[in-house]
């Protein structure tokens, strides 16, 4: 028999691998027997063979790769000791609430069977119920069932009919509710839905996103997709349904609408500010009304962020943030301190009254320029996003603000240096007028901006709009060219090159500031180098640099070009705006000799000086100058040097 057995049955000495170890409660094993298996009484002797046949091959799969597995990591044995008498007490405990229960069946069916066999129940009685001496006390009766009369017939089918009734009373007041209710839910989606066609139809984006795995919403898309992504999780709000059907917006949309204030600071005083939108002052705004406002208001808190942002670069060039203002340094002339104060403020604020308002329109066009360069900031991080992205490398591409300030800084330095050069240049025409030579001057911008139609046409970039193009060639640092005649021009036949002077400002790398470089004609290239040169091309970093620098080159001009070739005998200087004349006879039966003259021209920013020396003893110098002023009564500068060169 036992041989029968091994060979039927698989032996292990190996604990069967189970899904949960820890599971070890008998308790939950008989559920899941009585879950998988059913009752007791239905399993046969033939019914567990054949399965154990059945299963046979499955069962040596499975032993199999249990032999082959890993060896499982023993257990300390006084820890397995311990799980064992834990099983062990648990299942004693069960086994004898199992026994109790089946005494008190059996004490129950003794004591009702006594009655009728009390020897037979003698026998199966426990000895506790025994000695309370209790054979008899129970039986068992079996009635005839009788059957109803009439009214009571009438009386339970009354009744029946009456639970149906209500019933379907109940049903029916169900239904109505339901009805009422889903009337109810109708007009809400009603109204709800046309509200949402109505906000759709005046062009805003209503798109259904989900968040974090919950269910998905329906919403209003009113901000810039473009925009930073602090701004950009702020563009969208839920459009949520209240108990009437109508939209409930976040809160955030109901908050006071905000928007950017620029104002002009000369002197230390405010002469001009920027027009706030008004505020529409309605009680009860529509959802459309909400969602613009709202988008308006996220537009101008965007915009001072950026700019707030783009302060930290800009502190070189002093720009500022106090008190939440920014001040950014406009310059209008050399004389004057132009400021341009930017803040945020509340449309319904109260803000203080300015009586001068002779900057105004500075003002409006700044606050303009900053909007359209923000839009611009967003064009361009959809193009960008749209081109092949660059090749991955260690160094990281440093994220900067977009430039909205550095273009309007760059504008103004740029304005006040060309302002600062042709009205010296305006200066310096008017001192050569008064001394009799009229010269002129001229100012061209930059070719890009003198036709910007040409300029779009011939952008290389296609992708881009007209505007995005226009506004590209504005903010790019441009060129702009001012001349100035040589008086040496006036006398000759031949057309000279003017002095040329090419401004060109940048606030950022590798410039930082204004550039001017002076490009001189081959004469005066000349004059000043010890070699014969075609040209010269000299760059300066400051105005005083650039002006002291032009007022040596037309007083070098002067003379040599124009004094020596009127006026024999006349040697000028090499490098320098001086002429020397050698000493002659006065007669030839005249031994003495005149003396040596020196004759010296100065050009300066508020006049024109001539002085002319004599070597005689004492020395004799006599001067003359010109101011720019009115010219009637006053000689030129060939008179003058005229009348020297004849006077002994």
């Amino acid at each position: 028999m036992a041989d029968i057995e091994s060979e039927s049955l698989p032996v292990s000495l190996r604990p069967w691998p189970t899904e949960d170890p820890s599971s070890d409660d008998i308790q939950l094993q008989f559920a899941r027997l009585f879950q998988q298996r059913g009752h007791f009484r239905h399993i046969t002797e033939e019914g567990l063979r054949e399965e154990i046949a059945t299963e046979k091959d499955g069962i040596d799969d499975v032993m199999e790769g249990v032999e082959e597995g890993e060896e499982a990591p023993a257990q300390d044995e006084k820890e397995r000791w311990e799980e064992l008498m834990k099983a062990k007490m648990q299942m004693v405990g069960f086994i004898g609430t199992a026994l109790n229960e089946a005494r008190y069946i059996q004490d129950y069916l003794s004591l009702l069977v006594s009655r009728d066999a009390p020897k037979l129940a003698d026998t199966t009685l426990s000895p506790y119920v025994k000695q309370y001496k209790l054979p008899g006390t129970l039986g068992i009766d079996k009635w005839p069932l009788k059957e109803l009369d009439a009214p009571e017939k009438r009386r339970q089918e009354l009744a029946a009919k009456g639970w149906r009734m209500k019933g379907l009373e109940d049903a029916a007041d169900s239904v109505l509710q339901a009805a009422t209710r889903l009337e109810s839910e109708v007009r809400k989606e009603t109204q709800y839905w046309e509200e949402v066609l109505s906000i759709a139809q005046k062009g805003w984006s209503v798109r259904r996103i989900t968040r974090e795995g919950r269910k998905a919403i329906l919403g209003v898309q009113f901000g810039f997709s473009e925009a930073s992504d602090h701004f950009k999780s702020r563009g969208f709000s839920p459009l949520r349904m209240d108990d009437k059907g109508g939209i409930i917006l976040d809160a955030g949309l109901s908050q006071k609408p905000k928007a950017v204030r620029v104002r002009i600071q000369e002197d230390g005083r405010i002469t001009g500010s920027s027009k706030l939108p008004s505020a529409d002052g309605i009680t009860q705004p529509s959802i459309e009304d909400l969602i613009r406002r709202a988008r308006d208001s996220l537009f101008e808190e965007e915009l001072y962020h950026e700019m707030s942002l783009e302060t930290r670069i800009l502190l070189s060039h002093e720009v500022r943030m106090r008190d939440s203002v920014i001040h950014l340094p406009a310059p209008a002339t050399d004389e004057s301190k132009r400021i341009v104060l930017i803040d945020i403020v509340l449309l319904d604020e109260t803000l203080p009254q300015i009586d001068d308002h002779s900057s105004d329109s500075v003002a409006r066009n700044v606050v303009e320029a900053l909007r359209v360069l923000l839009l611009h900031a967003h064009r361009q991080r959809l193009h960008d996003r749209s081109q092949t992205p660059r090749p991955l490398s260690e160094q990281k591409t440093p994220n900067l603000p977009p430039p909205i300030l550095r273009p309007l800084l760059n504008y103004f330095h740029n304005a006040q240096a060309i302002q600062s050069v042709q009205d010296y240049l305006q200066n310096t025409k008017a001192i050569l007028s008064s001394a009799g030579l009229n010269v002129s001057t001229k100012l061209k911008f930059d070719p890009k901006l003198s036709n910007l139609t040409e300029t779009i046409k011939t952008s290389p970039t296609e992708t881009k709009s007209s505007a995005d193009k226009l506004v590209s060639t504005l903010i790019i640092p441009q060129t702009t060219t001012a001349s100035i005649d040589l008086p040496s021009s006036l006398k000759s036949a031949i057309q000279q090159e003017p002095l040329n002077i090419a401004i060109h400002t940048l606030v950022t790398k590798p410039t930082f500031g204004t550039r001017y470089t002076l490009s001189l004609p081959q004469s005066v290239a000349t004059a000043i180098s010890s070699e014969v040169v075609t040209a010269g091309t000299f760059t300066f970093t400051t105005l005083a640099d650039l002006t002291s620098y032009i007022d040596l080159v037309i007083s070098l001009d002067l003379s040599t070009s124009v004094i020596a070739k009127a006026l024999s005998g006349w040697a000028p200087l090499k490098g320098l705006p001086k002429l020397t004349k050698q000493p002659r006879k006065l007669s030839p039966s005249d031994a003495s000799k005149q003396p040596r003259k020196h004759l010296r021209i100065n050009l300066e920013q508020t006049r024109l000086l001539v002085k002319c020396v004599w070597e005689t003893v004492p020395e004799r110098v006599e001067e003359y100058a010109w101011d720019g002023g009115v010219r009637k009564g006053k000689k030129s500068l060939e008179e003058v040097v005229a009348e020297w060169d004849v006077k002994p």
